[in-house]
């Protein structure tokens, strides 16, 4: 993992955002977090296949507009 990864990784999909004190539930939110990541990382690459060179931070903000977009309608 490089420093663009981690910086993703820290910014996108909430990995030092701890919302608890319990060690099992810090546990989840590591898994769900690297579980997103990883999500991210392979939509990344499936774009990049198709000649779309995107971000891990440019492809959640558009799934995020998309979902807001799919609740509002």
């Amino acid at each position: 993992m490089d420093e663009q990864d981690h910086k993703d990784l820290k910014q996108y999909c909430g990995f030092c955002k701890r919302w608890t004190r319990k060690t099992s539930m810090q546990g989840i939110h590591y898994n769900l977090t690297y579980s997103l990541y990883n999500l991210l990382s392979v939509v990344k690459l499936r774009l990049k296949k198709l000649k779309e060179f995107l971000s891990i931070g440019s492809i959640a903000k558009r799934f995020v507009s998309f979902s807001e977009s799919l609740i509002m309608s």
